[in-house]
């Protein structure tokens, strides 16, 4: 693991401002830190050739720029395989702009005038992101060339490399480890309830605790929100499905991460058709993202959050029975709650191994968790 130093060292930067006296501010705040790679344009279609052509690991970008505005940028860099964490640094302090900028793709958001110490923790933090995402991929590439992913699909190895994967998002929100865990759990027992193969049971095992990978592409600022969710948020977090496929679809084609991606872009499509990002009905939602999502929901209304309280298993129960047909496909919540002691006595376990994560006061209605 490197240290800050090795990581500004290490680090490119790039600066897209249409102000000179900005840019050089920018560029000799960045220098200062350390940052000896900072490529800094005025001429916002350079910079996008640039970002397109080019390696970096962070974007300073404005959003004011005549021509080619610093939202087309944001809609450009979609092009890319990966896109690294871009600051928007901007005099656009409006609700509307900041929501219009974190939802084309923006890590972060800094008003202009910005403060100095804010601007620069904001760098070494999506460096720190940025850093650990090169080193994920190169390792990812290691392991494809080591592992034979036909023969040993499910061995030790590629199970750890899984788990590795979703624990990431623990350094951003301390709940999701363990109900990770226990949705991959549940949604293995409800498979095998429903009469899929034994290779079937353990894909979905392991690939729906990749269900909400996605999330690591959400600013703090939403995904650690002590309060519920505006609507301009929400729409943000909504992309976490859309951001988990695509991270999912680059780590292969087997029959594993085929799973793990179909799962991440649809386990909130609902059975009605009332669901995201696709509004898929019936059974054109894949199977595995049917089950993923009875589970995940489940687990979600019994642990408590910030912003709601845990849920008693009977009223998590009657959520599922008032949702059959609507959110859920009526025979895997029929199959769910033949199971639901099995799935209780599984959290029970998990909490007295965990007692430091779900901290639970149960009450009997709450609004789900978003």
């Amino acid at each position: 693991m490197m240290d800050m130093q090795q990581i500004l060292g290490q680090a490119r930067v790039v600066v897209i401002d249409d102000f000179i006296a900005n840019l050089r501010l920018l560029e000799r705040v960045l220098r200062q830190m350390g940052i000896e790679h900072v490529d800094v344009f005025l001429d916002p279609q350079q910079g996008l050739d640039h970002l397109l052509s080019q390696t970096w690991d962070v974007l300073l970008l404005d959003l004011d720029m005549p021509v080619l505005d610093g939202f087309a940028i944001l809609g450009r860099l979609k092009e890319l395989d990966r896109v690294p964490p871009v600051i928007v640094v901007s005099a656009l302090t409006d609700i509307a702009s900041r929501h219009r900028g974190l939802g084309e793709g923006a890590s972060d958001y800094i008003g202009k005038p910005f403060d100095l110490v804010e601007l620069q923790l904001k760098v070494k933090n999506a460096l720190k992101l940025s850093m650990a995402n090169r080193q994920l991929e190169a390792q990812r590439q290691t392991l494809s060339h080591t592992i034979d992913c036909q023969t040993d699909e499910l061995g030790q190895s590629y199970q750890a490399v899984i788990r590795a994967l979703t624990r990431t998002l623990e350094f951003r929100d301390t709940d999701t480890g363990q109900h990770v865990e226990r949705v991959g759990t549940s949604a293995a027992m409800l498979a095998e309830r429903l009469g899929q193969s034994r290779d079937y049971v353990e894909h979905i095992r392991l690939a729906a605790m990749m269900h909400d990978v996605g999330k690591v592409g959400i600013p703090d600022q939403i995904l650690l929100k002590k309060e519920r969710l505006d609507p301009g948020e929400h729409e943000v977090m909504k992309t976490h499905a859309e951001i988990g496929f695509r991270i999912l679809c680059e780590a292969g084609d087997t029959p594993l991460v085929r799973m793990a991606s179909e799962i991440a872009l649809a386990h909130h499509e609902n059975w009605d058709g009332s669901g995201y990002p696709r509004g898929l009905r019936g059974e054109a939602i894949p199977l595995s993202a049917r089950i993923t999502s009875v589970s995940d929901v489940y687990d979600s209304l019994r642990c408590g959050r910030p912003y709601k309280h845990c849920w008693t298993a009977e009223a998590a129960r009657d959520y599922l029975i008032e949702q059959r047909g609507r959110m859920f496909q009526p025979e895997i919540v029929d199959a769910f709650l033949t199971l639901q002691a099995d799935v209780e006595a599984m959290r029970t376990h998990w909490l007295s191994k965990h007692s430091s994560i779900d901290h639970e006061t149960e009450v009997d209605l709450r609004s789900p968790a978003a």
